[in-house]
């Protein structure tokens, strides 16, 4: 089975939600902030990217961890790689996560800096506050996702 993280940029909500689940991210305690500040790199190098499946790593279970951005088309995308699954014979199902709903402020955070430079420093501050303000939302909604995996349960 893949897991499929997305929302409308991979790099943001869904890739640390990714990175929770493969363990790159210690569930358990926040990332260093070296760790936080090469993801705000990451957001501002390819946050306007949409529809690239990227490879995050194994989970514990050995299933596949993967992110991508769909902008706002999230339905489109299950439907896609659930479509191409069934048009040549693929078995394995996807689990797909939705983390959309921690894209917003951080997805401003990124297009403000990219349009006004000078604004970097600032911005960096308070991706990094939104960044240890969400975390253990993030954590929980993997741990929620890993328990439905774990009873079989279809998103």
């Amino acid at each position: 089975m893949k897991i499929i993280y997305y929302s409308h940029s991979w790099t943001y909500g869904a890739y640390a939600m990714a990175a929770i689940h493969v363990g790159i991210y210690k569930e358990e305690k926040l990332p260093c902030l070296n760790d936080i500040l090469r993801q705000w790199e990451l957001c501002f190098m390819y946050g306007h990217q949409r529809g690239n499946l990227i490879y995050i790593g194994l989970d514990e279970s050995m299933r596949e961890v993967y992110v991508i951005g769909s902008g706002s088309h999230g339905g489109m995308i299950k439907k896609a790689f659930d479509s191409f699954n069934a048009l040549y014979g693929i078995e394995e199902g996807n689990h797909y996560v939705d983390a959309t709903r921690w894209d917003n402020s951080v997805r401003y955070l990124v297009h403000l800096t990219q349009r006004y430079p000078f604004l970097d420093g600032i911005a960096r501050k308070l991706f990094t506050s939104c960044f240890k303000f969400s975390y253990s939302m993030w954590r929980d909604k993997v741990q929620r996702e890993k328990e439905k995996l774990s009873r079989g349960t279809k998103l």
